[in-house]
Protein backbone atom coordinates (compact mmCIF):
# COMPACT_ATOMS: atom_id res chain seq x y z
CA UNK A 1 0.00 0.00 0.00
CA UNK A 2 3.25 2.69 0.79
CA UNK A 3 4.59 1.86 -1.75
CA UNK A 4 1.78 2.39 -4.63
CA UNK A 5 1.24 5.91 -2.80
CA UNK A 6 4.67 6.84 -3.01
CA UNK A 7 5.07 5.95 -7.07
CA UNK A 8 1.33 7.48 -7.29
CA UNK A 9 2.93 10.85 -5.15
CA UNK A 10 5.80 10.62 -7.75
CA UNK A 11 3.69 10.59 -11.01
CA UNK A 12 1.37 13.17 -9.89
CA UNK A 13 4.67 15.61 -8.51
CA UNK A 14 6.17 15.27 -11.49
CA UNK A 15 3.70 16.62 -13.39
CA UNK A 16 2.74 19.89 -11.14
CA UNK A 17 3.62 22.96 -11.91
CA UNK A 18 3.43 26.41 -10.70
CA UNK A 19 4.14 29.45 -12.73
CA UNK A 20 3.67 32.42 -11.49
CA UNK A 21 5.19 36.49 -12.30
CA UNK A 22 6.05 38.61 -9.38
CA UNK A 23 6.87 42.33 -10.11
CA UNK A 24 8.98 43.02 -6.87
CA UNK A 25 10.89 39.87 -5.17
CA UNK A 26 12.13 40.78 -1.85
CA UNK A 27 15.60 40.18 -0.66
CA UNK A 28 16.84 41.19 2.77
CA UNK A 29 20.21 40.94 2.50
CA UNK A 30 23.07 42.39 5.56
CA UNK A 31 26.77 42.45 4.71
CA UNK A 32 29.37 41.64 7.03
CA UNK A 33 33.07 41.19 7.44
CA UNK A 34 35.02 38.46 8.86
CA UNK A 35 34.65 40.15 11.79
CA UNK A 36 31.01 39.99 11.96
CA UNK A 37 31.01 43.51 11.65
CA UNK A 38 28.18 45.70 9.36
CA UNK A 39 29.57 46.96 6.38
CA UNK A 40 27.76 50.75 5.65
CA UNK A 41 27.81 52.85 2.15
CA UNK A 42 27.05 49.72 -0.11
CA UNK A 43 25.03 50.54 -3.07
CA UNK A 44 23.42 48.53 -5.97
CA UNK A 45 26.51 49.16 -7.62
CA UNK A 46 28.42 46.80 -5.60
CA UNK A 47 26.03 43.94 -5.31
CA UNK A 48 24.76 41.59 -7.98
CA UNK A 49 21.11 39.77 -7.59
CA UNK A 50 20.94 36.40 -9.81
CA UNK A 51 17.84 34.90 -10.54
CA UNK A 52 18.33 31.55 -12.77
CA UNK A 53 22.10 32.58 -13.25
CA UNK A 54 20.66 35.68 -14.70
CA UNK A 55 21.23 39.32 -13.17
CA UNK A 56 18.09 41.40 -11.89
CA UNK A 57 18.30 45.36 -11.07
CA UNK A 58 18.32 46.13 -7.97
CA UNK A 59 16.55 48.66 -6.27
CA UNK A 60 17.66 48.64 -2.84
CA UNK A 61 15.68 50.36 0.44
CA UNK A 62 17.01 50.42 3.57
CA UNK A 63 17.00 50.80 7.51
CA UNK A 64 20.37 51.91 9.35
CA UNK A 65 19.62 50.35 12.52
CA UNK A 66 16.56 48.39 13.81
CA UNK A 67 14.45 49.98 15.80
CA UNK A 68 12.50 48.50 19.09
CA UNK A 69 10.03 50.89 20.85
CA UNK A 70 7.67 50.43 23.54
CA UNK A 71 5.36 52.76 24.89
CA UNK A 72 4.36 52.68 28.67
CA UNK A 73 1.32 54.99 30.23
CA UNK A 74 0.44 55.40 33.60
CA UNK A 75 -2.29 56.18 35.33
CA UNK A 76 -3.48 57.14 39.13
CA UNK A 77 -5.04 54.90 41.20
CA UNK A 78 -7.78 56.19 43.43
CA UNK A 79 -6.80 54.85 46.75
CA UNK A 80 -9.46 53.32 48.46
CA UNK A 81 -10.75 54.13 52.07
CA UNK A 82 -10.07 51.37 54.62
Amino acid sequence: MRIAAALLLLCVSSRAQFRASVPLVLAPTTVTDSKGNYIDGLTANNLILYDNNVPQAIQMDWTEYPISLLLSRSRPVPMRDP
